[in-house]
């Protein structure tokens, strides 16, 4: 007799080491871009996201490398006064009409070492990485503070091997079926998105930043239509100072394939550079320039039949196992969600005027489907700039707790994979009330885990002597024909009931 087996490593049947989540401290000096000084502006509020994560398991640790892309928003220090049009003294209006600003990008590498026991060389490692607090202080030179969650998988993919019979002999296996939902990389391409917007009147656009959001994807052949938004937040100029205008341009992409999509698609795009700047000097029109980068997955539902046990029928062979914790993946949903909330001020900010600026930078801290409804928790990391009568504006920052929930079509899970991108945010500043808006985009995979003993090797088979008896045998519950076969190590077909899961106290005769 010789065992026959199959190898079940792999992303269909996901063996989930450790799951491990620290908070790194990511401090340090911001470069400053050419003709900036820190000494000539004043920072009003920062944003920062992961760029870039990527994780490597080792023997008890996980290593982890980043990028932090940070947008400062500022305005100049030095101000002139300048007189209003009609000559009149108004100071309120000479000071606003000398607020000018700006903003730039730059950004800041990390590492960080996590202690994770199940960790080896060689397993797959997976991180996912955000901003929850970010802040900037000027001491000599740009200071940046920020910390970053981490949230680190561990996956085994060393071969398993699994029975699949004997060969010469007839062997009773039993199966789990395990269901799971992978998402494969198709193709990922870059292109260039050009388009005007109309601008409020009298304002000059110095500043872009933003988010895309994909509404379809339609594979055919080698190529894919993607629909979707890009949402951009401006920093605009005018002779009422700074001011923040939200705007939105539908795009479609026909994006490249690298093999053919068999099943359903899913796409990814996000803004990698954005230019703004006048189309002329009178017209209050702006051309607006994008590079978009695009990823393209295509989704699958699959089965994998797991033998977690298995006998030779009138023989003693012993069975080796490996215990398992196999995650199954579910359908990704994405959707959107509008968070309207009142913002305590300060103490001591009486004398605030009207919003700046403000940067949403939203985390998620769990997630779940419970009854048919997928919820997810988290919090918005606000950084505000308020307009004052003094010099100075006032900045502050406030964290804003959410829970979105929609229909979920699928089993109960435990936990998901879920991130959330800010598409728009609004500062509000009415009768003494701060008022923020945002619309949130969020995706999430949920998953359970599943803990399974794996038949993974054979002894040597013995035969059995035994006496021929008829045996009457009344069922346990949640018992099987299997079950019942195994003890007495007869064949299932030998075992004549109803079907294969047997009511309690069924009754059994059969010839042993």
């Amino acid at each position: 007799m010789e065992a026959k087996f199959l190898d079940i490593g792999g992303s269909k049947t996901l063996r989930l080491a450790a799951r491990e989540s620290a908070e790194a401290a990511i401090e340090g000096a911001l470069p400053l871009p050419a003709g900036i000084r820190l000494g000539d502006i004043e920072p009003l509020c920062a944003a920062a996201r992961v760029e870039a994560a990527a994780a490597t398991a080792h023997d008890g640790r996980i290593d982890i490398e980043g990028k932090l892309k940070v947008s400062v928003i500022f305005r100049n220090a030095v101000r002139e006064m300048i007189p209003s049009g009609d000559g009149a003294d108004n100071a309120n209006e000479d000071t606003a009409a000398a607020e000018k600003g700006g903003a730039f990008t730059s950004g800041a590498a990390f590492k960080y070492s996590i202690a994770c026991d199940a960790a080896r060389e060689g397993m797959r490692a997976e991180v996912t990485a955000y901003v929850t607090s970010c802040t900037l202080s000027a001491a000599g030179e740009l200071m940046l503070s920020a910390v970053a969650g981490l949230d680190c998988a561990v996956y085994d993919t060393s071969p398993l091997p699994m029975l699949n019979g004997i060969d010469g002999a007839e062997c009773e296996m039993k199966h789990e079926c395990i269901c799971t939902c992978t998402e494969t990389l198709i193709g990922q391409s870059e292109t260039d998105f050009e388009t005007e917007t109309a601008l409020p009147a009298g304002t000059e656009p110095l500043f872009a930043s933003g988010e895309c959001s994909v509404r379809s994807v339609t594979p055919g052949g080698d190529t894919a239509i993607i629909e979707g938004q890009l949402c951009l937040d401006l920093l605009l100029c005018s002779r009422a100072g700074l001011t923040a205008h939200a705007v939105q341009f539908p795009f479609t992409i026909e994006a490249e394939l690298d093999s053919r999509a068999e099943g359903d698609a899913y796409a990814t795009v996000s803004l990698k550079d954005i230019y703004i700047s006048p189309a002329d000097a009178s017209s209050g029109i702006a051309a607006v320039r994008a590079r978009l980068a695009v990823s393209i997955y295509q989704t699958e539902q699959s089965e994998t039949a797991i033998c977690t046990d298995a006998f030779i029928p009138y023989h003693s062979c012993q069975m080796q196992t490996e215990s398992a914790s196999i995650m199954q993946r579910m359908r990704r949903k994405t959707f959107r969600y509008t968070l309207s909330e009142n913002i305590p001020l300060p103490d001591g900010t009486d004398g605030a005027k009207s919003a700046i600026c403000c940067a949403a930078m939203p985390y998620v801290t769990t997630a779940e489907v419970k009854n048919g409804v997928l919820s997810i928790e988290g919090i918005i990391t606000l950084n505000c700039a308020l307009r004052t009568a003094e010099p100075n504006a006032l900045t502050f920052a406030s964290q804003l707790p959410f829970l979105c929930e929609t229909q979920y079509t699928g089993a109960d899970a435990d936990a998901a994979d879920a991130s959330v991108k800010c598409l728009s945010c609004t500062l509000m500043l009415t009768g003494g009330m701060l008022t923020a808006e945002c619309v949130l985009e969020l995706s999430a995979v949920p998953y359970t885990l599943t803990g399974m003993t794996i038949v993974s090797a054979a002894g040597e088979a013995e035969p059995v002597k035994r006496q021929r008896a008829i045996i009457v045998y009344f069922a346990s519950a949640n018992e099987t024909r299997f079950d019942v076969a195994k003890r007495y190590s007869l064949p299932v077909s030998s075992i004549a009931a109803g079907g294969d899961t047997l009511c309690e106290g069924e009754k059994l005769t059969f010839l042993c």
